[in-house]
């Protein structure tokens, strides 16, 4: 009885090993999409209201809560200061709170996001959000054509693992 008790614990185990792999990957998908956004709000705010970086940083923060909200503040107050700092220094020192909530190869991707453009012209600045969007865009066109097949191929393998382990006790 003991035994066929640890199999089902083996298999449940498992089977949610494999679901636990699918949320990750959904959670990315969801990360992905809140930086798209905040990208867009910034570059909407830039564009038509005709606000300065800080300003779009100020004025996006409102839109986010916890943590996005506290990067983007924390943004606004440091490219106001500017203390000597360029665009790409301050960016990559508030952003390394959000490391946990992201992949690293998506962390590196975000920190890189203002590399080379330092307190350049708004244009500059717009130019180096576009880019940075055009590229989490297509990370989320890929994630999203391939998430039906991944996280159904993570959930099974879970599950076959599973019973695989339960064949190979018996």
């Amino acid at each position: 009885m003991v035994k066929y008790i640890g199999f089902l614990l083996l298999l449940t185990g498992c089977t949610g090993l494999g679901m636990a792999f699918a949320e990750d990957y959904r959670e990315r998908i969801r990360v992905l999409s809140r930086i798209d956004k905040m990208l867009c709000f910034l570059s909407d705010r830039i564009l038509t209201e005709k606000d300065s970086l800080p300003e779009a940083f100020f004025h996006t923060s409102g839109r986010f809560d916890g943590t996005w909200k506290r990067f983007l503040k924390e943004m606004y107050e440091e490219t106001e200061n500017q203390n000597g700092k360029t665009l790409e220094e301050i960016w990559r020192e508030k952003s390394s709170h959000l490391q946990n909530l992201m992949e690293e190869r998506d962390f590196i991707l975000f920190q890189d996001a203002m590399k080379q453009t330092g307190f350049s012209t708004e244009t500059a600045q717009l130019g180096a959000l576009k880019d940075y969007q055009a590229r989490i865009r297509e990370q989320l066109k890929e994630l999203t054509e391939q998430k039906k097949e991944k996280c159904k191929l993570y959930q099974s393998l879970g599950i076959m693992c599973g019973i695989l382990i339960v064949v190979i006790l018996w």
